[in-house]
């Protein structure tokens, strides 16, 4: 987790994409939270309000497309 800025959803099945992407928008003072697939992508976007969601297109299970 992040700071008070900005809340963003990062969902992408390869750990260090999501990595990457938490620690450039975190050191820009948003606030991230991340899931490592579509499933708990919806699960944490129904636990919360977010001002953006980050999502892999291409994902095992569901898409992004389908989130």
């Amino acid at each position: 987790m992040g700071s008070d800025g900005p809340r963003i959803l990062v969902v992408d099945d390869e750990p260090l994409i999501r990595e990457v992407l938490v620690e450039y928008l975190q050191s820009d003072g948003h606030s991230v939270v991340t899931a490592c697939d579509g499933r708990e992508g919806l699960q944490r976007f129904g636990e919360r309000h977010f001002d953006l969601v980050l999502t892999d297109k291409s994902m095992p299970n569901m898409t992004g497309d389908n989130m």
